[in-house]
C-alpha cells in the first residue's frame, strides 16, 4: 500500500524521474562494483595482466557495438521499453564477470556486460531527453549525478563485500546486484509513455554533419575524462614528486567536483544556456590544466585537477542534450555516445604514447586543447 501511495503521489513525470535515476544510478553502482573486484576476479582466474586487459577491451568492444544498435532498436520498439529492459539486465550482467570460473567465461561475460551497458547508456539518455522535453526544464546533468553517485556507492558497497573474501564477496555482490534488478523491475512502468511510437521501418544512417560536429566534441571531453583518471596519479607522483597517498587527491578532486557540479548544472545551464555552459565549461578545463601543470606545489596541481572537474562535469550532458534535438530517426543520442566513448578509449594510450616522445607533462598539454576547442566551438550548440 505504501509503494501505491509512493506511485501516487510522484505523479507521472515524478515516476519517469525516479525511474530514470534509477537507471543512471544502477549504470554507476555496477561500474564501481566491477572495479572493486577486478583484482578479485583476476586472482581466481589466474590472468596476467595482458590478459585481464584483453578482458576489459571485451567490455569496450560490446559498448561501441551495442551503441549505435541502440539507436536503431529505440527507434523500432520504443525508448521506454529498451530502457525498462536495459536497466534491470544491467545488474545481471554486471554480476556475470564477477561470478566468473574461468577466462572463457570471463571474456564472454565481459562482452554482455559492456553491451548492456551500451544499450543502457543511450536508452536511458533518451529517456531523460523526453523528460526534459515534456518538463521544458534542464535535468540533464542532474542525471549524470545520480551515475556518479552510483559509482561511489557501488565502490563503497564493494569495498565491504571484498572483505569477505572469495567466493562469499562474489556471491553477496552478485545479491546486491540482484536487489538493484528488482527495484528497476518494479518501476519498469513509470517511463513516460508519450511518444512512445515504434516505426515501421528503420534504416541505419550517417550522422549529419552538425551531429558529427556534436560527436566531435563527445570525443573530447569523453576523452579527457579518460586521461585525467589514467594519467593524473602516475603526473603527480613522477613529475610533481607526491607520495601514493597524495597522488590520489589529482583525481579525487576531479571526480569529485564533477558529482558536485553535476548536480547544480541544470540550474546553469537553465539561468545561461548551453553556450554558456560550454563556454564557460571549456575554458575551466583549460585553466585548470594549466594551473595543474605549472603548479610546482602537489596540492595546487591538485587543485588544477578539481578545476577541470568543474569545468567538465556538464559538457557532456549538454552535449547529449543538443544531441536529443535532432529529428527523430538520426540517432543522435547513440552516435554522439558512440564517438564518445571511442573517445574515452582513444585517449589514454594516445597520450602514453605522446609522452613517449616528448614527456607526459607536455602530453597532458592535449586537455587544456581540448578544454580550448569545447569552448571554440559552443557557438555551434542550440541555445536552448
Amino acid at each position: 500500500m505504501a509503494f501505491l501511495r509512493f506511485h501516487t503521489r510522484l505523479g507521472e513525470v515524478g515516476r519517469a524521474r525516479t525511474a530514470i535515476n534509477l537507471a543512471f544510478f544502477n549504470l554507476g553502482v555496477g561500474a564501481g562494483l566491477w572495479a572493486v573486484f577486478i583484482p578479485v576476479v583476476r586472482a581466481r582466474v589466474e590472468i596476467s595482466e595482458g590478459v585481464l586487459g584483453l578482458a576489459l577491451l571485451c567490455i569496450a568492444l560490446g559498448l561501441i557495438v551495442a551503441m549505435p544498435a541502440t539507436g536503431w532498436a529505440i527507434a523500432r520498439y520504443g525508448a521506454r521499453n529498451i530502457s525498462a529492459f536495459a536497466a534491470a539486465a544491467l545488474p545481471v550482467a554486471c554480476a556475470l564477470p564477477i561470478l566468473s570460473p574461468s577466462i572463457l567465461t570471463l571474456f564472454l561475460a565481459c562482452l554482455a556486460y559492456g553491451a548492456v551497458s551500451g544499450v543502457l547508456d543511450v536508452s536511458m539518455n533518451n529517456e531523460a531527453a523526453r523528460v526534459e522535453s515534456t518538463t521544458g526544464r534542464a535535468l540533464m546533468s542532474s542525471f549524470h549525478g545520480l551515475f556518479s553517485v552510483g559509482g561511489l556507492a557501488g565502490a563503497g558497497i564493494g569495498a565491504l563485500l571484498v572483505g569477505l573474501g572469495d567466493p562469499a564477496s562474489a556471491i553477496a555482490c552478485a545479491v546486491v546486484l540482484a536487489l538493484f534488478a528488482l527495484a528497476a523491475l518494479l518501476v519498469r512502468s513509470w517511463y513516460l509513455p508519450v511518444g512512445d511510437r515504434p516505426a515501421a521501418r528503420v534504416k541505419f544512417r550517417l550522422p549529419s554533419r552538425a551531429l558529427l560536429l556534436i560527436g566531435i566534441l563527445a570525443f573530447l571531453a569523453f576523452g579527457l575524462e579518460g586521461a585525467v583518471a589514467d594519467w593524473s596519479a602516475l603526473f603527480l607522483e613522477g613529475h610533481k614528486g607526491a607520495s601514493h597517498a597524495l597522488a590520489a587527491t589529482g583525481y579525487a578532486a576531479f571526480a569529485g567536483a564533477m558529482a558536485v557540479m553535476r548536480f547544480l548544472g541544470d540550474r546553469l545551464v537553465t539561468r545561461f544556456g548551453r553556450r554558456r555552459a560550454l563556454l564557460f565549461g571549456g575554458s575551466l578545463i583549460a585553466a585548470g590544466c594549466a594551473l595543474a601543470l605549472l603548479s610546482p606545489w602537489v596540492l595546487l596541481s591538485a587543485a588544477g585537477f578539481g578545476l577541470m572537474g568543474i569545468g567538465a562535469a556538464n559538457v557532456v550532458p549538454v552535449l547529449i542534450s543538443t544531441a536529443a534535438d535532432f529529428p527523430a530517426g538520426s540517432g543522435g543520442i547513440s552516435a554522439v555516445a558512440t564517438i564518445g566513448y571511442v573517445g574515452s578509449l582513444a585517449w589514454p594510450p594516445a597520450i602514453g604514447g605522446l609522452s613517449q616522445v616528448t614527456g607526459l607533462p607536455m602530453a597532458l598539454w592535449l586537455i587544456a586543447l581540448a578544454g580550448l576547442a569545447i569552448a571554440l566551438a559552443s557557438g555551434a550548440v542550440r541555445n536552448r
